[in-house]
């Protein structure tokens, strides 16, 4: 059991019965990892709000060595642009990807895969029909190589349609 002190320092007990009847305990002082664990806390809510509140999208973007991808991360932002909640983004990337313009498809494809090969920063504008309505999408991704080869994009993408409709 973990146990708070009326000190605010925190003690993890353990205590196991003996074959004789008696009680042995060990009593750990955990009070630095309980305040590393409210700080990684604190830190991790203020990340999520910082992306649910930014317009656009933020997400991370992965690419297996196998060529498939998927999104570990994908803010709520996704929702007003592709139409979709992101934990459906997350849990099968072809509804993300399914969105893209299919005269885009391919340019797309090929910019992503350039990216992991060089490892170059992505600013890639792309066309998404999501419910029903032509828009276009701005994305930037900088790569990183994870230590299994595949390749890791943190990103974000921003509806550019009225950029467009302008230009």
């Amino acid at each position: 059991a973990d146990i708070e002190l009326g000190d605010g320092r925190w003690v993890r007990v353990s205590e196991r019965r003996t074959t004789d009847g008696g009680i042995v305990g060990i009593h750990i002082d955990i009070t630095e990892k309980k305040r590393a664990e409210e700080a990684l806390r604190e830190s991790e809510q203020r990340l999520q709000r910082l992306a649910e509140n930014l317009p656009g999208i933020v997400f991370q973007r992965h690419l297996k060595t196998d060529g498939s991808i998927e999104h570990p991360f994908v803010s709520a932002g996704v929702k007003d642009i592709y139409g979709i909640e992101a934990h459906e983004a997350i849990a099968d990337s072809r509804r993300f990807l399914d969105t893209v313009h299919p005269a885009d498809r391919e340019g797309l494809a090929a910019a992503v895969q350039r990216s992991a090969l060089e490892l170059a920063p992505m600013d890639q504008s792309y066309r998404i029909i999501a419910n029903g309505k032509l828009r276009w999408v701005r994305m930037r991704a900088r790569p990183r190589r994870l230590d299994d080869g595949s390749t890791l994009w943190d990103g974000v993408s921003l509806d550019d349609t009225e950029y467009h409709k302008t230009e």
